[in-house]
């Protein structure tokens, strides 16, 4: 795949409170300390991960050199990309999200941010009382 479609991408971020596309992120600001990303793979699971060129990385991944476990899961599609000013942030992030619920992860992809605080709380079934 040429970088020039990866540029096409329909991956989502906010940017300055609103949603940008990877074009957008990529042109306006080249010279970003770190990316953290979501690629949505061929089995409809995603994967989380950080890196300093995104360009560079998606790339890999769509070679099969990126991450086992998107070489098994080809061909994966950047669905969300948040700008770091520093990597070290861009990891912190990726360390977080993937934590997170796969429900979670979608309101995050999808821009619905104010569903976050819901989808963090754990929901335990009600005990019946004997």
């Amino acid at each position: 795949m040429a970088y020039r479609n990866l540029v096409r991408s329909k991956a989502r971020s906010t940017v300055d409170g609103r949603v940008a596309s990877i074009t957008e992120l990529i042109h306006a600001r080249p010279m970003m300390g770190g990316y953290m990303y979501i690629l949505r793979c061929s089995d409809d699971s995603y994967y989380v991960g950080s890196t300093i060129n995104i360009l560079f990385r998606m790339q890999q991944h769509q070679d099969g050199e990126g991450a086992a476990y998107t070489k098994r899961r080809l061909p994966v599609e950047l669905v969300y990309c948040l700008p770091c000013e520093w990597i070290v942030q861009a990891f912190w992030f990726e360390k977080r999200v993937q934590g997170w619920s796969r429900a979670k992860r979608k309101a995050l992809i999808s821009g619905d941010l104010h569903l976050l605080p819901e989808l963090a709380k754990k929901k335990f079934p009600k005990r019946v009382a004997e």
